[in-house]
């Protein structure tokens, strides 16, 4: 039995593949885990929306995310430079927070500050559109992180949050967390 206190070897610089590329062998839900966690290396990948399907806001009803027109440049405020030693921009994932309040005001800078809540960090990585699947997170665990939070990660969902941007007139995704049901 493996020691949930135990430090899952997350690499302090990941391979750039992992940012860019779905890992080999990687099953899309609802075959496959929202949240799916090589405990070998610490890599990461994530559904945060399929494509298509109705995301509710707690205001208009529903409403289906489209791809990104800015490649998530609003959610990926951070960098970590890469085995490769390529700086990468990226965004943080955490959990053990509620979601963002949206009886707050609207502006995308609130969310994100929200979202950069470092004291929540559990996996770093990027945001991409996948052809036929919908919105993933690219990545890997923190450094130091926990076989615990590897399986709290992984008995979760992703909850984006997307957020009016007046000059481009459209909703852009600002971050996501860790939810008990999206």
């Amino acid at each position: 039995m493996t020691d949930p206190n135990g430090t899952i070897p997350a690499p302090l610089k990941p391979p750039g593949a992992w940012f860019r590329e779905l890992p080999e062998g990687y099953v899309a839900p609802p075959e496959g885990p929202l949240v799916q966690i090589d405990l070998q290396t610490g890599r990461v990948a994530a559904l945060v929306a399929p494509y298509g399907e109705c995301i509710l806001d707690g205001r208009q009803g529903c409403w289906t995310p489209g791809m990104s027109k800015t490649g998530y440049e609003y959610a990926h405020v951070g960098s970590i430079i890469t085995a490769e030693g390529e700086t990468v921009r990226t965004a943080n994932v955490g959990g053990g927070i509620n979601h963002f309040d949206t009886s707050l005001a609207t502006a995308a800078s609130l969310a994100a500050d929200h979202y950069a809540n470092s004291a929540t960090r559990r996996m770093i990585g990027r945001y991409m559109d996948v052809p036929d699947v919908g919105i993933m997170f690219l990545g890997s665990m923190y450094p130091g992180s926990t076989y615990m939070h590897a399986f709290e990660a992984m008995t979760s969902a992703l909850s984006g949050d997307w957020r009016w941007i007046e000059s481009m007139r459209d909703h852009e995704m600002v971050g996501s967390q860790l939810v008990n049901n999206p």
